[in-house]
């Protein structure tokens, strides 16, 4: 997950995602700040997510 200084939590979506794949890219907050998004912050991002997935549909109960 990518915070902000100011406290804000870049969702990586799709479009993101898509503009990550040419090199790192620049997200700008709300508030001005620069962030800077790399492949490793999405490969991140979607583990986080599946693990709530995996939870959610029941893969991880026994």
């Amino acid at each position: 997950m990518l915070y902000c200084k100011c406290g804000y939590r870049v969702k990586i979506n799709a479009a993101i995602k898509s503009r990550v794949r040419s090199g790192p890219y620049a997200y700008y907050c709300r508030c001005g700040n620069r962030i800077i998004v790399t492949a490793e912050d999405v490969k991140a991002s979607d583990e986080y997510r599946m693990k709530f997935y995996k939870e959610k549909r029941g893969v991880n109960k026994k």
